[in-house]
């Protein structure tokens, strides 16, 4: 999984997976906050482009051969 505070995912059935890390407090570690959005949702498109960019990012990372 990535190790970055909010992981995205995109669901076979077009759903979005937004998984928010717990962070640690007086040695007590919280369960993440998982939430799904689907398409209409009000914060779907704002998911769904921040996803895109981060696909668009690895992308930009691949060395291609020359």
């Amino acid at each position: 999984m990535d190790s970055r505070p909010v992981y995205l995912e995109r669901r076979a059935n077009g759903s979005l997976l937004v998984r928010v890390r717990s962070g640690e407090r007086n040695g007590v570690k919280l369960p993440d906050a998982v939430f799904t959005f689907n398409c209409g949702d009000p914060q779907f498109e704002y998911w769904a482009q921040l996803l895109q960019d981060r696909e668009s990012l690895k992308l930009d990372q691949v060395k291609l051969p020359c």
